[in-house]
C-alpha cells in the first residue's frame, strides 16, 4: 500500500510541475506514476522470490504503454481500477500484473468475436474517489470495468492521516512529497540544469557519445548534491479543515463507506454507459491463507497495519454484503489464496507473479458468463 515514498529526490520539470522519481501530480487524479518511466520496485521485493519488480508506465502516467485512444471495432476494453494491490508492484514485469493475467485469461477461454485488451489503471496508494473519477474520464471508451480495492479505502485514513489531513485525502507520505514542499528559485534551477544535461551526447555517436555522457554523469551528481543541500526539512502542514478529533471507529466507519458509496456511483457511471462491471473487495493475507514463515514475517513488521485490518475487513465485507444485495456486482476475494500452502505474499499485503496469476483467474472465471462484452 505505501510503496517507495521514502525514496523521494524533490524534482522540478521545466514546465514548472511537480514530480518526483515515481509520481506526478495530475489535475483529475491527484497524482499519477511518472509518464514514460521504468519504475524498479525490485527492492521492496524479498530475494526467496528470485526475480525483479519492474513497472514500465505510459504517456499517461498508468500501467500501459499507449494511450486509451483508437479502439478498434475488433477489440473489447476493460480498465482494471484500484490501488496498489491491481497495479502489482512485486510482479517481474508489466506482463505479470493482475491485468495481464486477466486479458489472457478472458483470451484464451472459450473463443471471442472480439479480442479483450486489459488496461491498467490502477495507482499505488490509490484510494477512492480516485478510482470513480479514472472511470468516468475513461467510460466512454470502455466496454467494462474491475474494481480491486477496499483496504486502502478503510486504512489510509486511521493510519497516515489521522489528525493531519482530512482522512477522505491521497496518502499522506505521497501528498507531502507532491503538494507540501515549496519550491524556491534555486531548486528549480537547479532542476532545470540536471534535465538539460540529462540530455547530453544523446545525438553523437560512439565512442563520443560515451565520453560525454561520462561527464555528464559527473555534472549530475554535483548538482543533485547541491539540490539536495537546499531541501528544507520543513514538517507539513494542512489549511483544509479536519474532523475534531475523531474515534477510530470513526475513521474506519468514513473510509468504509466511502468505499461502499463509490462503488454506488461507480456502478451508476458504468450503467449509463452500458459498461459491464464487477467490483472484488481485495484479499489480505492474515485472512483464509495458510501463511508461511516468509509471509508471517510480512506481516510482523505492521503490527498497527495489520490490527487496523482486523477491525476494517469485516466491516468492508458487510459493506460488499449490501452492495451485492442492492443488485451490484460486488464480490469478496478474501478466500482467493484458501488453498495455497506456498509463498504469495511478498509483505504484508502485495503478491507476486503467481498470486496475481491466481487471482486473475478467478476474476476471469466469475465474469466469463456474465459480461454482455465477452458473448
Amino acid at each position: 500500500m505505501t510503496l517507495s515514498a521514502t525514496r523521494v529526490d524533490v524534482d522540478i520539470a521545466t514546465t514548472g510541475e511537480v514530480h518526483t522519481p515515481f509520481y506526478c501530480v495530475h489535475p483529475f487524479y491527484g497524482y499519477v506514476c511518472r509518464p514514460n518511466a521504468v519504475l524498479d520496485f525490485s527492492d521492496t521485493v524479498p530475494e526467496w522470490c528470485g526475480h525483479p519488480a519492474i513497472a514500465t508506465i505510459g504517456p499517461d502516467g498508468f500501467r500501459n504503454l499507449e494511450r486509451l485512444i483508437g479502439k478498434p471495432s475488433s477489440e473489447a476494453w476493460v480498465a482494471l481500477v484500484g490501488g496498489s494491490v491491481a497495479f502489482s508492484p512485486a510482479s517481474t514485469d508489466n506482463s505479470a500484473t493482475v491485468a495481464a493475467y486477466l486479458e489472457r485469461e478472458l483470451n484464451g477461454r472459450a473463443p471471442r468475436r472480439r479480442r479483450v485488451r486489459v488496461w491498467n489503471f490502477a495507482l499505488p496508494a490509490a484510494q477512492q474517489p480516485q478510482q470513480a473519477i479514472i472511470l468516468l474520464n475513461h467510460s466512454t471508451v470502455l466496454d467494462a470495468v474491475v474494481s480491486l480495492d477496499g483496504v486502502n479505502e478503510a486504512v489510509i485514513g486511521p493510519y497516515f492521516n489521522k489528525q493531519r489531513i482530512p482522512d477522505q485525502f491521497p496518502l499522506l507520505p505521497i501528498y507531502e512529497v507532491l503538494h507540501g514542499r515549496s519550491v524556491t528559485a534555486e531548486q528549480t534551477s537547479l532542476a532545470w540544469a540536471i534535465e538539460e544535461t540529462e540530455t547530453w551526447g544523446n545525438g553523437s555517436r560512439q565512442p563520443a557519445r560515451f565520453v560525454i555522457k561520462k561527464i555528464a554523469d559527473r555534472r549530475i551528481a554535483g548538482l543533485r548534491r547541491r539540490l539536495r543541500a537546499t531541501e528544507t526539512a520543513t514538517p507539513f502542514t494542512s489549511s483544509f479543515a479536519r474532523d475534531a478529533r475523531p474515534t477510530l471507529h470513526e475513521w474506519l466507519d468514513a473510509g468504509v463507506s466511502r468505499w461502499r458509496d463509490m462503488i454506488v456511483n461507480m456502478d451508476a457511471i458504468a450503467q449509463a454507459r452500458g459498461l459491464d462491471r464487477t467490483f472484488a473487495l481485495q484479499p489480505v493475507p492474515e485472512r483464509h491463507k495458510t501463511l508461511t514463515s516468509h509471509e508471517q514475517r510480512g506481516l510482523d513488521q505492521y503490527p498497527e497495519m495489520v490490527d487496523l485490518r482486523r477491525q476494517a475487513y469485516p466491516r468492508l465485507c458487510d459493506a460488499a454484503d449490501q452492495l451485492a444485495a442492492k443488485g451490484i456486482d460486488c464480490i469478496q476475494m478474501g478466500r482467493v489464496f484458501g488453498g495455497e500452502t506456498q509463498s504469495i505474499y511478498t509483505d504484508h499485503i502485495h503478491f507476486e507473479d503467481r498470486g496475481c496469476a491466481i487471482l486473475a483467474q478467478q476474476l476471469a472465471a466469475h465474469v466469463q458468463h456474465r459480461w454482455k462484452c465477452l458473448q
